[in-house]
């Protein structure tokens, strides 16, 4: 998929929403809190060179979407 591909297929999304988005949001869906252990600090993502740290630097944290 290229990035044009995917540009595309958000435009599409956002005039024709997924039918699992538009119940969730009709049921106000939220998801499960998190659950961990008391005093147990949250695991950081360990930063790498290449694309880790180029994300790093943009101010994108792994493991987070990005919004377009």
């Amino acid at each position: 998929m290229t990035l044009a591909d995917y540009t595309e297929l958000h435009r599409h999304w956002r005039r024709r929403p997924r039918p699992e988005w538009l119940i969730a949001g009709y049921l106000k869906y939220k998801p499960p809190p998190e659950i961990r252990v008391r005093g147990t600090p949250r695991p950081k993502p360990k930063v790498t060179g290449g694309l880790a740290a180029w994300a790093k630097v943009m101010g994108v944290e792994p493991g987070r979407p990005v919004v377009m």
